[in-house]
């Protein structure tokens, strides 16, 4: 089957700055320029990746005007009859259910969405009921899937590596690199409990206390933002620290650091850690979900693990008087992320998943 005989679908929840929106849009990117015709179900609407995927081409099709979880499956349902995908792909793990009952009674191929660590992703009642009537997911993270299997969930279980245009994410000019400067740390990640900025800050204390040179800056926003502004300053260290809040562009805060720091607690795939690794910066993180499949320890970062404080710092250490092994280790970040995440990579994957589902289906008809 050729790429113009398929027809995509994706069910989405919403289409705002997040890393599985920011994955839906190089997934539809890949097909569209790869003549696969896409169309997406989002249940908001005036998002920020809204006008994006528009100028791919691709119709967004809002279908979350109800509040009733009834109306809006039989929405969609009305969708897909009408366009006759032949792929119904959820981009969600919360939309998964519309997408399998609409799947169902379509008779299109259903795919559901995990994104972040597994049977967590699946609360109450409705995560359970997607679980067991998931006959196909597609995870981003070897880890989640491997939570999935050993929990006995009976459906196709395919990985599909997070991907980067490698081309927007470069590294900087070795012209802009100044090794009298301090060292410039950076985070990128929302304030909230799950990527424990608190023991970052902590991290940053004990780097300061051992005279270290050096600046972080902190990109996000979230509901912990006072708790840790009131943690800087009672460690003493809000001058060595910014919290920038959202922006827009991040591309010149990874070339204005020479390290990435992510101190979660659990992850998906973080696409942050892509990025930094495709404008070849080392990573120092820990061994949270896919953070494990995508760095490689002591070869382009760090591996620590989740609340180890010491090791952290002690790594960080490393790197921050070393920039030669900072140079390597970036390097090397980069032609990882090349290798492995690339854009054309990602319609590779795509695409053999989509035909090793028809030819099965069509095999089993």
């Amino acid at each position: 089957m050729s790429p113009n005989n398929i027809r995509v679908c994706f069910v989405a929840g919403t289409l705002g700055l997040g890393g599985a929106e920011k994955q839906l849009y190089y997934m539809l990117k890949v097909l569209t320029e790869n003549k696969v015709a896409c169309r997406v179900l989002c249940l908001t609407k005036g998002e920020e990746y809204e006008k994006r995927i528009e100028k791919l081409g691709v119709s967004i099709i809002h279908v979350g005007e109800y509040s009733s979880r009834l109306l809006r499956l039989a929405r969609i349902i009305r969708e897909v009859y009408r366009w006759r995908p032949t792929i119904l792909q959820s981009s969600h793990s919360y939309t998964n259910l519309y997408a399998f009952v609409a799947g169902k009674i379509t008779k299109c191929i259903a795919i559901g969405a995990v994104r972040t660590h597994g049977l967590e992703e699946f609360p109450g009642f409705m995560g359970k009921l997607g679980l067991i009537l998931g006959r196909v997911f597609i995870g981003n993270s070897r880890q989640a899937l491997d939570t999935l299997a050993a929990a006995k969930v009976k459906a196709n279980l395919i990985l599909v590596n997070n991907a980067i245009d490698c081309d927007l994410f470069q590294p900087r000019s070795c012209l802009e690199q100044n090794y009298d400067q301090p060292i410039k740390l950076l985070a990128v990640g929302r304030l909230v409990q799950q990527k424990r900025h608190d023991i970052l800050l902590k991290v940053v204390a004990q780097l300061r206390s051992s005279g270290t040179s050096f600046h972080l800056v902190i990109l996000g926003e979230g509901p912990l933002k006072n708790t840790l502004n009131c943690q800087a300053k009672d460690l003493g260290i809000e001058n060595f620290v910014t919290f920038q809040g959202s922006v827009q562009n991040v591309i010149p805060y990874y070339h204005d650091s020479d390290l990435l720091l992510m101190t979660s607690d659990y992850e998906g795939s973080p696409n942050v850690i892509l990025e930094a690794m495709a404008c070849g910066l080392p990573v120092v993180t820990t061994k949270a979900g896919g953070a494990t499949e995508l760095v490689v320890d002591n070869e382009t970062g760090f591996l620590i693990e989740c609340g180890n404080i010491l090791d952290f710092v002690n790594n960080v250490l490393l790197l921050v008087y070393d920039h030669n092994l900072r140079n390597k280790m970036g390097r090397k970040a980069r032609a990882r992320a090349l290798r492995s995440h690339c854009l054309d990579n990602l319609f590779d994957s795509l695409y053999e998943v989509y035909l090793d589902l028809v030819s099965s289906r069509q095999t089993r008809l």
